[in-house]
C-alpha cells in the first residue's frame, strides 16, 4: 500500500531538519526523538507537524547549511 500524500508539505525532498530530544525521548508531531539526533525530510512532514516538532523546548533542531556549489570554470590553480 502506497504512503499518502502529504497535504501541505514542510518543505521540499532533499530538505532536511536534525532533531534530538530528551534522554528519555518524546513524540512531537508523530515521530519519536530520542537523545540520538535523527536527519528529517520536511517533504514527509505536513506543516503542522513541523510547529508542533518547533514549538517543542525539549527538542533540539539544527537546520544543515546547504552543500555549497563548486566553483564555476573547474578548480582554482
Amino acid at each position: 500500500m502506497a504512503k499518502a500524500a502529504i497535504k501541505n508539505p514542510a518543505g521540499k525532498k532533499g530538505e532536511i531538519i536534525k532533531v534530538r530530544g530528551p534522554e528519555d525521548g518524546r513524540w512531537r508531531g508523530g515521530l519519536w526523538f530520542g537523545p540520538s539526533e535523527v536527519e528529517v525530510d520536511l517533504s514527509t512532514l505536513s506543516t503542522e507537524q513541523l510547529a508542533e516538532i518547533e514549538g517543542d523546548p525539549y527538542l533540539s533542531i539544527r537546520k544543515p547549511a546547504p552543500p555549497a556549489d563548486p566553483p564555476a570554470g573547474g578548480a582554482a590553480a
